[in-house]
């Protein structure tokens, strides 16, 4: 009789031992190396299309549990939360899932900030606002969640889109009906950027990120530290580069989607310097050269729409976000609310004229003269 190989006998051998027990694979479970987190967050285009996605035992994508969630993919990092891609287990769709970075060292600060950033989202139902979902805390760990939005911010879509004039106004058109929308529920964002707008597949602007949302009206406040600068310095307004808490509102807003505004025109900020301080005083005093002057394809009413909510005093802005009234393909300016200032103190300020001091000093590299579009 020939003897049987290695080989055959090790195909005995499992023969006899047959499947394995229960006991016997949660041993192997628990021998295993750790799998690696990122391997096993699948990309997920929509909560009804999950295809080829590794999926957990109740039909769901696998990934890191957390509660109620499965956590997938991190979307990113800012300066106090991390944003997730999750799968919410009981309603069964795809969620964003925002949590404080610092966990259980975050201070009473860190967490009321986090918690007024989920109030001031989750009191809010406006079809250009992200809304929230669920708010808790799971071993020590604050979290909400809000919708999805696949797709980027705008200030990832607007560096890899060169945008129209006519795409930039419509885009801005529906922030400005969100933030007007807010500042009615008594809501100013107070940190208004391309970077806290998101873009979706089929180009629709979102509102997001709360975080520095302060409540107007009676019986209202954010924070109440005097002097207070909050925000993204480069699109600040004049009273908040002041710490002028006092007079921080809706205006304040306006002038945020109005430098906004501007550089999607443009693609130049109005307001550049070297540093802190100095950008702070171009804000407070300096007149911004005319977008025409960058772009000449920019509609002389969209270029006073801008120019009016970039006014230094609050009071000369235009008196809500519904003043930036559009008909047709431009926007109409009406008098006296959008008369604009004198030639002499703005049209006359180009790139390089004397007595410009916005062109004296940048934030990063520079253009010399404007760029024509094709």
């Amino acid at each position: 009789m020939t003897e049987p190989t290695p080989e055959q006998l090790l195909r005995m051998g499992h023969a006899a031992l047959g499947p394995p027990t229960s006991s016997q694979s949660d041993e192997q479970t628990r021998l295993a190396p750790p799998a690696d987190p990122a391997s096993e967050a699948p990309t997920v285009t929509s909560p009804h299309r999950e295809g080829g996605i590794p999926s957990s035992v109740d039909g769901g994508p696998a990934g890191r549990p957390f509660g109620r969630y499965r956590l997938l993919d991190e979307l990113g990092r800012g300066g106090m939360g991390v944003v997730w891609k999750a799968w919410d287990t009981q309603l069964r769709r795809i969620v964003a899932l925002k949590m404080i970075r610092s966990a259980e060292l975050a201070d009473d600060r860190e967490v009321e900030r986090f918690l007024r950033e989920a109030r001031a989202a989750g009191r809010l139902r406006h079809p250009g606002i992200v809304p929230v979902h669920d708010v808790g805390v799971l071993d020590g760990q604050h979290y909400f969640t809000s919708d999805f939005v696949e797709g980027d911010s705008l200030e990832r879509f607007r560096k890899r889109e060169t945008l129209a004039p006519r795409r930039a106004l419509s885009i801005v058109k529906a922030v400005a009906e969100a933030l007007h929308y807010a500042h009615g529920e008594g809501i100013v964002h107070r940190d208004m950027k391309p970077a806290n707008v998101l873009m979706d597949g089929k180009g629709h602007p979102f509102v997001t990120d709360f975080g520095l949302a302060k409540e107007v009206g009676p019986g209202t406040s954010g924070p109440t530290l005097s002097g207070e600068v909050l925000g993204t310095p480069a699109f600040m307004s004049p009273e908040q580069v002041g710490g002028r808490v006092r007079e921080i509102g809706p205006a304040s807003d306006q002038f945020s989607l109005g430098v906004t505004l501007y550089l999607l025109l443009t693609e130049v900020l109005p307001f550049i310097a070297d540093a802190l301080p100095a950008l702070a005083r171009a804000i407070a005093e300096d007149d911004p050269v005319p977008p025409t002057r960058w772009n000449p394809k920019v509609h002389p009413d969209a270029q006073t729409i801008c120019l009016k909510a970039l006014e230094k005093d609050p009071a000369r802005r235009y008196a809500s976000l519904a003043g930036w009234r559009w008909t047709g393909r431009w926007p109409v300016s009406r008098p006296p609310s959008t008369t604009p200032r004198s030639r002499s103190s703005r049209a006359a300020r180009r790139p390089g004229a004397p007595g410009s001091r916005c062109s004296d000093s940048s934030i990063g590299p520079r253009r010399t003269r404007p760029r024509r579009r094709r």
